[in-house]
């Protein structure tokens, strides 16, 4: 206990700096705080767009299942020939 607080005590001293070497300390801290957020965030499974038809279903069995279905009735629709 006694080095914690001789360390406290120490942080009280007037210390210079460069302001290279503070710029340096303050973009390490925001770096250093921008990959804990990354790494330590809740994961979700979000997804951000329209799915406006792009084919993907991302693992989705009935998106599968309606893409073949229409892509079924696609193939009915342009095997009639119509004769007038």
């Amino acid at each position: 206990m006694d080095r914690v607080k001789d360390l406290w005590d120490a942080l009280d001293d007037v210390a210079t700096i460069r302001k290279r070497e503070l710029f340096f300390e303050f973009l390490t801290a925001v770096l250093a705080g921008i990959l804990f957020g990354i790494l330590f965030s809740p994961k979700s499974t979000m997804q951000i767009g329209s799915n406006n038809g792009n084919g993907n279903c991302g693992g989705d069995d009935n998106c599968k299942k309606r893409r073949k279905k229409c892509a079924k009735e696609k193939e009915e629709t342009d095997s009639v020939i119509v004769i007038e």
